[in-house]
């Protein structure tokens, strides 16, 4: 029975890998065509944007999607106020990320050279805080709805690239607008492929009508106040150390980083079809009390994960060095050990991707968030220390140790908590 699970799990990632791994290798291609065709401090600098608005995204998105996915399917709980209740959030979380864009704005537009490409591209927020439209996509089992949005997001960006590198582009403000429009394109398909679903219920509009449903549905209107700040706490820092090198050493340091983690998205670009099935999976098996087919399922997911993130590893242990000196006109000191280190950290976090989504299954949003933010403040404090210290291979070191340290801490509580499922 759990090759049987198994199988299906695999072969849902399969489905929805196809059609993502189009839309990553255009959005790939098109980061590593801006790196060739810019210069590394121009491409230093549209990095550094791109990582302040996904900061301010990450302090103000609460993944409201993940609601849909727990709540939608408990007929204990009314399917229209998990969709109010997400809708709601939704446009809560964008007038959190306009307050915030305005406190950045003011508060580093010196830094920023004035600040004004960062309102340009801040312009994508409004569109990224589309929770609702997420779960509607992964309840209803249509996640070709999503990989549609990132392959049109993706083959915009390749476009606007390719334009770059033939220089009909030559500004970063351009590339900035382009890069904007592809992911407002791929948010209002998204939106649109959900409204059907949604109409079954009630018109879009009503669904703003009535704020009493947070407190109708106190079970939700809890889980989506924590997991806010289980998110937040993760996503803002995951491009807080790209701010932080662009402050502390330089934007050249920031560019080849930048190259660094875009190596290792690849692999996570294969985990992120796993991640994305993985969590109706859990909440199905735990409803079902199949504890024990679900730890099953794991373990073999974990040996399937061990092969890829080992592959990876050894990958670019050997053809690393090459891939920045064909991409970088310049090189930063210690850059290819620097690589090595984050790789590292990145493949033991991919072994376990399912951390997170499984103590979130399990009821440990309490938990998670204390060690999101116990984490995100020594992470922090090694990020400047080590950062002054030994430049980008300690912003490296320190975030190999905060990607390996998350996903521990969250198993080890998950596989106690298991035991209340047995």
């Amino acid at each position: 029975m759990s090759t049987m699970n198994f199988q299906k799990f695999f072969h849902l990632s399969k489905r929805f890998f196809a059609g993502s791994s189009i839309a990553s290798v255009c959005t790939f291609s098109a980061i590593l065509l801006l790196s060739k065709s810019l210069s590394i401090s121009s491409f230093g600098y549209f990095i550094l944007i791109q990582a302040i608005v996904y900061f301010i995204e990450g302090i103000s998105f609460s993944q409201s999607w993940q609601l849909v996915v727990k709540f939608g399917l408990n007929k204990k709980y009314n399917r229209l106020d998990v969709i109010k209740i997400a809708a709601i959030t939704d446009l809560m979380n964008i007038l959190l990320s306009a307050v915030v864009l305005l406190i950045v704005f003011f508060s580093f537009k010196d830094f920023l050279e004035g600040g004004k490409l960062l309102l340009v591209y801040a312009v994508i927020l409004p569109f990224r805080m589309n929770g609702l439209w997420q779960g509607v996509a992964r309840l209803t089992d249509k996640l070709y709805l999503i990989n549609y949005q990132l392959i049109i997001a993706g083959i915009v960006k390749l476009i606007v690239s390719f334009l770059v590198f033939i220089r009909v582009i030559e500004q970063v403000e351009w590339v900035l607008v382009g890069f904007a429009l592809a992911d407002i394109l791929g948010a209002i398909y998204l939106a649109k492929a959900g409204l059907p679903f949604v109409r079954k219920y009630c018109s879009f509009l009503s669904l703003f009508e009535n704020l009493k449903v947070f407190k109708l549905n106190p079970d939700l209107t809890r889980f989506i106040v924590i997991n806010h700040f289980n998110v937040t706490s993760v996503l803002s820092i995951r491009y807080l150390d790209e701010i932080l090198i662009a402050r502390l050493v330089s934007l050249e340091s920031l560019a080849v980083y930048k190259l660094i983690k875009l190596i290792s998205a690849f692999l996570s670009k294969v985990i992120e079809p796993m991640y994305i099935v993985i969590y109706p999976e859990i909440v199905k098996l735990l409803s079902e009390g199949d504890s024990s087919k679900l730890k099953e399922l794991l373990i073999q997911i974990t040996k399937f994960t061990s092969v890829i993130a080992l592959l990876f590893f050894t990958f670019n242990a050997l053809a690393g060095e090459t891939v920045l000196n064909y991409f970088l006109t310049v090189r930063v000191y210690n850059d290819f050990i620097a690589m090595l280190i984050y790789v590292s950290g990145i493949s033991i976090n991919m072994m376990f991707f399912y951390a997170h989504p499984l103590a979130i299954a399990v009821g440990l949003e309490s938990y998670v968030l204390k060690v999101n933010l116990t984490l995100g403040i020594i992470y922090l404090v090694l990020l400047v220390l080590l950062g002054n210290w030994l430049g980008l291979l300690g912003i490296a070191l320190s975030s190999a140790l905060y990607s390996i340290f998350s996903v521990l801490l969250r198993l080890d509580a998950s596989n106690k908590k298991m035991v209340c499922y047995e």
